[in-house]
């Protein structure tokens, strides 16, 4: 019975999530080490600019180099910036300890935590419809995920409901900058004509960045906290539940009427 016992527990070894320390260094200045998963390590640092403020666009990256350690499950993110953007990389510098689970690790200031919001073009609210089957979606598109089980995900849609790209990452803002990096590189990317889903709980920090992005319609797996609910009223998306039981229900409307885009 004791061999048998032993011989499941090898047999039974689950495929586990991998969680690196991914340091950035730009413009050879240590700027942040976060946790994350080792892939779509370009897209992730993208997105973690943007997010930062220290770009605009993408053509303000002049090159990057990412460098995998898989024995010491670190990476290194070497990133050039254009000349200009350098003046908001000496103001934004600080030591960016991240952890998985939060998005605003390491802030100086408690008054950097909740900066003024960028705000979006109001635009009415995405098809309930169409997207009322987005849990079973998702799921084709979480191939990490499904092996793991400890991935969260992030999803740009059509406004039809379709999924056309998605990104998976260990802490879920950075699935989140990982698919507004891909955004960004897309020179066919248009805010105004998709939406994103979130598997996670819809924190503040996520809201921010989907705002800063410019996408108005934004929907989450997870209820959000009552501090993304009054960020996102503040920036004009649309904040969207889609619960288990009950389907997607509206939290944040921009628009005063109750009209959804079809």
């Amino acid at each position: 019975m004791r061999d048998f016992q032993q011989a499941q527990c090898v047999t039974m070894q689950p495929e586990l999530a991998e969680e690196y320390a991914v340091a950035f260094c730009i413009n050879d200045i240590s700027y942040a080490v976060m946790m994350a998963s080792p892939h779509d390590l370009e897209d992730f640092a993208f997105g973690f600019l943007f997010a930062e403020k220290l770009i605009s666009n993408p053509n303000q990256v002049h090159d990057i180099k990412v460098s995998l350690m898989p024995n010491e499950a670190m990476a290194e993110i070497n990133v050039t910036l254009a000349n200009r953007c350098l003046e908001n990389l000496r103001a934004k510098k600080r030591n960016l300890a991240g952890a998985s689970g939060c998005g605003i690790c390491g802030v100086e200031a408690l008054q950097q935590a909740l900066p003024a919001v960028d705000v979006v073009a109001k635009q009415e609210v995405i098809s309930l419809a169409a997207i009322a089957n987005l849990r079973q979606q998702c799921q084709q598109w979480q191939g990490l995920a499904k092996n793991t089980g400890a991935l969260h995900g992030a999803f740009l849609l059509d406004l039809s409901g379709k999924i056309i790209e998605s990104r998976e990452d260990i802490g879920r803002h950075n699935a989140l900058d990982k698919l507004i990096g891909a955004c960004l590189r897309n020179l066919n990317f248009q805010a105004d004509h998709v939406a994103i889903l979130l598997t996670s709980r819809c924190g503040v920090e996520l809201v921010y960045k989907v705002a800063n992005l410019g996408v108005a319609n934004l929907v989450s797996l997870s209820a959000p906290s009552q501090l993304a609910l009054n960020i996102a009223h503040q920036a004009n998306l649309n904040l969207i539940h889609l619960t288990k039981l009950d389907g997607p229900r509206v939290l944040n409307q921009a628009y005063s009427d109750t009209r959804t885009l079809s």
